[in-house]
């Protein structure tokens, strides 16, 4: 439905709302959250998804001490510039610290070329960032924007996770014991780049996942025995 003003406060107060989804369709990525909404709005929220609002509502509504309290469910889909390239490593990660009840995160990140380009600082803060989401109970993660070679293990981020879906991680085929350390690990999205080894590994690590999605494979061979020989 179309928000008037004042309408958001009115649906906050909605004692047993679950499911909240916002977006805008005006081209302008502000609905009017900041100072509208009090600490007690959306006291039985439990999946909450954000599409493009401006970085500044998304902060205000998880500010919110009862809407994050119960939260279980957050998708979010966001454009940064490159003036605002710091912003989920700086503000958006540190705040799911205070959704205690986080389960399922699905974040889509259209980050600027100039911060994969820049990597260096900006991307070391970001992964740092991104290393407090340990503490927090995920089973089912989807994020878009991330590069495999930022990383060296997602087993200490992710530890719990059931399912992770990373559409943009381009991992080389024989490099897929990086997610052995993920022991609970069942469902994997990633963009498999085929590469042929001169050996086989010896004491290669035991994956547990077991359905692997592979979009845009790379160099995928041409003969089914080349393909199982470096699988096996």
């Amino acid at each position: 439905m179309m928000l008037e003003p004042g309408s958001l406060q009115a649906i906050g107060n909605l004692p047993v709302l679950e499911h909240l989804h916002l977006y805008t369709i005006t081209g302008s990525p502000y609905l009017g959250v900041i100072g509208v909404l009090h600490r007690d709005s959306f006291p039985a929220l439990r999946y909450l998804s954000l599409d493009y609002l401006a970085s500044s509502e998304v902060e205000a509504l998880l500010e919110l001490k009862a809407l994050v309290q119960n939260l279980t469910v957050l998708s979010l889909s966001m454009f940064h510039t490159k003036s605002e390239q710091d912003w989920v490593g700086e503000e958006f990660i540190p705040r799911l610290s205070n959704t205690p009840h986080l389960s399922n995160l699905f974040a889509r990140f259209d980050l600027d070329d100039e911060m994969h380009e820049s990597g260096g600082h900006c991307i070391d803060e970001f992964v740092e960032a991104l290393e407090t989401l340990s503490k927090l109970p995920l089973l089912k993660v989807k994020i878009t924007g991330l590069e495999f070679d930022w990383f060296n293990d997602f087993g200490t981020i992710f530890s719990q996770v059931v399912k992770l879906e990373l559409p943009d991680f381009h991992v080389p085929v024989h490099q897929l014991e990086y997610f052995a350390s993920m022991s609970n690990l069942e469902h994997l999205t990633i963009t498999l780049t085929w590469t042929s080894p001169t050996r086989k590994y010896v004491g290669q690590p035991i994956l547990s996942f077991r359905i692997l999605e592979a979009s845009n494979i790379d160099g995928f061979p041409n003969h089914t025995y080349s393909m199982v020989d470096t699988a096996e």
